[in-house]
This record gives C-alpha cells, sequence and structure tokens, in this order.
C-alpha cells in the first residue's frame, strides 16, 4: 500500500478519535498523539532517509511554533502534539499545507463558536482595538472552550481531499 495512504488513514483514525474527545472533554488523550507518532517515525523511516530527515524537520518545526501558540494561550498541549505527530507523518511539503489547511480551518471554529455564543461583535471589537494599539484581543478561542482537534481534523480532512481528490485545491508552497 502506498505510504501516503497509510500515513493518511493514520492521521484520520487519529483525528476522528481526537475530535470526539477534544468535544467531549476538551482533552486529546496522549495515547492518541504518541500512537500517532510512532506510526508516523515507522512511515518516515519506510520512506527513506532523506524523507525520514524532512519529515522530522517539519515535525520539528511545527512542534516549534505550536509550543510558541500554547506559551500565549492559543493552543493546548494535546493540540500541539497531535499537530506536530500529523506533521511527522504527511512530511514535507504536505506537512506545511496542512498547517495552513488548519489554521483557517480554526478561524473558521473560533468564528462559529463565537457566533454560537453571540460573541462575534465583542470579539470584533477587542480584535479591532489589539490590532489598533488598544490591548490584547483575548477573543476566547485559545482559552481551551473551542475544540481544536475539530480544526485540526479539518484541516486534515482539507489536506487529503487536495492531495487525493481535488490537487487544484492544495495550497502551493
Amino acid at each position: 500500500m502506498n505510504h501516503l495512504v497509510l500515513a493518511y488513514a493514520a492521521v484520520g483514525l487519529t483525528c476522528a478519535f481526537a475530535a470526539a474527545t477534544d468535544l467531549r472533554t476538551r482533552r486529546i488523550p496522549n495515547i492518541l498523539t504518541g500512537g500517532l507518532a510512532l506510526a508516523a517515525l515507522v512511515l518516515a523511516l519506510s520512506a527513506g532517509p532523506g524523507q525520514f530527515a524532512a519529515a522530522l524537520a517539519v515535525a520539528a518545526g511545527v512542534f516549534a511554533f505550536g509550543t510558541l501558540c500554547f506559551a500565549a494561550g492559543v493552543l493546548g498541549g494535546g493540540d500541539v502534539k497531535l499537530l506536530t505527530g500529523i506533521a511527522l507523518a504527511l512530511g514535507y511539503p504536505l506537512a506545511l499545507g496542512f498547517v495552513l489547511d488548519t489554521l483557517i480551518c480554526g478561524g473558521l471554529l473560533a468564528l462559529g463558536f463565537l457566533a454560537l455564543r453571540g460573541q462575534l461583535g465583542e470579539a470584533t471589537v477587542r480584535l479591532r482595538g489589539a490590532l489598533l494599539g488598544g490591548g490584547r484581543a483575548a477573543i476566547g478561542a485559545g482559552s481551551g472552550r473551542v475544540p481544536y482537534a475539530l480544526a485540526i481534523a479539518a484541516g486534515a480532512a482539507c489536506s487529503a481531499l487536495g492531495t487525493f481528490a481535488l490537487p487544484a485545491l492544495r495550497l502551493a508552497l
């Protein structure tokens, strides 16, 4: 079976469980992220030394970016581990498109949650104030109230669609 098909199968299965768990408990179990990372390492090793090195480098970059987001309170620790495991599974360059897809889906998810709570107007005012130098833009999206595994799963689905079904949708990097 194709390496990429196996990678996306592992990612899809992990994302399904992570999203369901995150919706219910607002946590992503380490067994999911650790299992994905282990499977991704095996897949990356089987793709050859060049792909393995590239996958490790991309995963390290995603982990560093995720750690900064965690420190800023934008992502949870499980989100960072899930993003890193997926980046390791997809490798370069697919992981870069996946991260961009996830950021777009995450923004849409946060807007949806704010709209459902009736806080979209208030968040827009705070964001505008922060962008114009008036303070922080804490809109609640990164405070643990939004199950970001949903955005990660949607980003993975968009990446898979762009890879297998609709290559015209793939982000050119």
